[in-house]
């Protein structure tokens, strides 16, 4: 979320997001245990690209909703031992967790699981598959030589 700069001072490098991230925050208003208001605000980004990945990605046309986010973290907490809140499994290092874990559940999310809103993977709804992989097929997959020399750049 955060691209990190000039390391050349002392104390914590200084933090800056990523230019082409977008953030809308959900906020939710209650009347005692009732829903009374919903605000939502821009927290990064502009709205003219928000507006455009919200009708790609959301079902509900222009209206930021939290509930795929929320989804897919309790997915990841449900398949991740290292994000369990007491757990005896620790990532250890930050590389462990993005290339070992996180990415592997997310391509698993992504190409073998089959979500019954979508009636098949979220690959296949965007069209970048025509079936459900099998687990085999995605670590047999041959990859572009420069995608191997990318990983092999992060990995070392």
């Amino acid at each position: 979320m955060f691209a990190i700069k000039d390391r050349s001072r002392r104390g914590p490098p200084k933090r800056t997001p990523w230019p082409k991230l977008n953030i809308v925050q959900v906020i939710k208003r209650y009347s005692g245990k009732r829903l009374s208001h919903i605000e939502r605000r821009l927290a990064h980004g502009d709205w003219g690209t928000t507006s455009r990945l919200l009708v790609q990605t959301q079902t509900q046309v222009g209206c930021a909703n939290t509930a795929y986010i929320e989804r897919f973290n309790a997915t990841l907490r449900a398949r991740l031992p290292s994000l369990v809140r007491r757990t005896r499994n620790l990532a250890r290092t930050v590389k462990r967790l993005e290339m070992g874990e996180l990415f592997w559940s997310g391509v698993v999310y992504n190409f073998c699981t089959v979500h019954t809103t979508l009636e098949g993977t979220p690959t296949m709804a965007v069209g970048i598959t025509k079936e459900v992989w099998s687990i085999r097929r995605l670590l047999t997959m041959r990859t572009p030589d420069i995608w191997d020399a990318e990983l092999d750049h992060v990995l070392l």
